[in-house]
């Protein structure tokens, strides 16, 4: 091949990666918790991840879960499955949830209506007419529109169960077309653990890139 095709084949394959690069899906992500502002998290106390057995969607992720606060330096932790809840000094109830909803959209017909007669009055032996416009819009129909609204949330409920509290609250979420990501679950415990500041509350929005080959219809 010559150089000069060389160069223009390395061209077209620069040309197609930042195609799909720049048409690459994005999820809307979500990250909120609340923090007790005066306790000391204990990176060698025992954690236990508690969930609900009958819940298979956070069953089937609970080893993850695990995997993804030892990862953040909390290497005593267990499943309820390893080690007895009474027995913790800390219990994490986990819980993925799905929420899937209705929302009414309304779209709406105008129609122009033409007032011809001015609005008149009589004052002092005088006819007095107003020049504001009467022309004016009025409805006449609508039709309506099911939209189905669809978002994910990963939740942490931290509790520490010598004092008996709640120490900490993690709600991460996304929402919006997900083009039938499969590791959609995983990636949002991910980036949700990741993202936990033990200091301060937060509150924000990001995005998260699907991978290249990830194809996005609709939903």
């Amino acid at each position: 091949m010559k150089k000069k095709h060389r160069l223009a084949f390395l061209g077209l394959i620069v040309g197609v990666f930042f195609f799909f690069n720049a048409c690459q899906h994005r999820l809307h992500m979500g990250y909120y918790s609340e923090v007790t502002g005066d306790y000391l998290f204990n990176y060698n106390s025992t954690i236990v991840v508690a969930y609900d057995r009958s819940d298979a969607m956070t069953s089937y992720y609970i080893n993850v879960i695990v995997y993804e606060l030892q990862k953040l330096g909390f290497y005593n932790v267990f499943t309820q499955a390893e080690f007895p809840l009474d027995k913790a000094k800390n219990v994490i109830y986990a819980r993925i949830v799905r929420n899937i909803s209705a929302v009414p959209f309304y779209q709406y017909n105008y129609q122009l209506i033409d007032q011809v007669n001015k609005p008149c009055y009589f004052l002092g032996g005088q006819f007095y007419c107003s020049q504001t416009p009467t022309d004016y819009y009025a409805i006449n129909g609508f039709s309506e529109q099911i939209l189905m609204s669809a978002n994910s949330h990963f939740i942490l409920d931290w509790y520490d169960v010598v004092l008996q509290k709640r120490v900490l609250y993690v709600d991460g979420s996304v929402s919006g077309r997900t083009c039938g990501y499969q590791m959609l679950y995983r990636d949002l415990i991910k980036s949700t653990i990741k993202r936990i500041d033990f200091n301060r509350p937060e509150r924000y929005y990001y995005n998260l890139r699907l991978p290249l080959y990830q194809p996005c219809y609709r939903e």
